[in-house]
């Protein structure tokens, strides 16, 4: 018999809660440590699709990147969109467990999983300051590309989940691109952090239009491929539980269920 705990156990070995930045919520979200777990799903969002679809698979325990409880909850209202879903995963005994900043800035986490996927050679943290240390990615590509191939790349790769939705600013004057940053999320406010680690460009999510024009002026060009890009911790995290507890365990995805569609 394979416990909630006996997974997460295991997990935190590897994305210890011990590195997610004071201001994140991770961990257990609903549930219980001692619950049976024959089936778990994992997913970006534990939204009301995501979370139907656990119903619909009969799975047990739900691990997902983002958390559906950030901040502390003074009532459980069924009338909110948040109360609905606690109830559904109350109701059908589905325990909810979240790694954020501390699967970020986790060695073979989100960033090195972006990373790795842009094809950056040299790799190391971005940022190494207070409870940041390890936050992001910098390294070199292979060869250095024109901004518009690099983003042509990133489109092939599907990193933003919709290969249109990208949105980008290229600084005045810019060069061929070498050294790259990337976070994953919104790491738009960071972009100081990349100009002085000597990056070309920083590749992240939820870039603001102030940000972007004061990154521009900086000399700093910006890839915006959204929040979705995440959703690439799924499949990750999913290999890295079936190796684990093969036999024990069957281990879904949400994949085929978008958390949002942009257009």
């Amino acid at each position: 018999m394979l416990l909630v705990k006996e997974i997460t156990n295991f997990l935190e070995t590897k994305f210890p809660l011990s590195l997610a930045c004071k201001w994140d919520n991770v961990g257990l979200q609903v549930g219980d440590y001692n619950r049976e777990v024959k089936r778990v799903m994992v997913a970006l969002d534990a939204t009301i699709p995501v979370i139907a679809k656990a119903i619909e698979r009969q799975v047990d325990l739900l691990i997902t990147h983002h958390p559906l409880i950030f901040s502390p909850i003074t009532a459980i209202d069924f009338s909110t969109t948040q109360g609905q879903k606690l109830q559904q995963l109350i109701q059908h005994e589905i325990t909810l467990y979240a790694m954020h900043t501390n699967y970020d800035l986790a060695p073979r986490g989100m960033n090195d999983l972006l990373a790795n996927a842009l094809g950056l050679l040299e790799i190391k943290p971005l940022i190494n300051r207070d409870d940041l240390d390890g936050l992001g990615r910098l390294g070199n590509l292979e060869k250095a590309l024109p901004f518009s191939n690099l983003v042509a790349l990133i489109k092939a790769k599907k990193l933003s989940g919709d290969g249109d939705v990208i949105k980008t600013v290229e600084a005045n004057g810019a060069n061929l691109i070498k050294k790259v940053a990337v976070i994953g999320g919104s790491g738009g406010k960071y972009f100081a952090d990349a100009k002085a680690a000597g990056a070309d460009v920083l590749v992240t999510g939820d870039v603001t239009y102030h940000l972007a024009i004061d990154a521009k002026e900086m000399g700093l060009s910006l890839i915006d491929i959204g929040h979705f890009a995440e959703i690439i911790m799924e499949r990750a995290v999913a290999t890295l539980l079936r190796g684990a507890f093969a036999t024990d365990l069957l281990v879904l995805t949400s994949a085929g269920v978008s958390p949002i569609s942009y257009h």
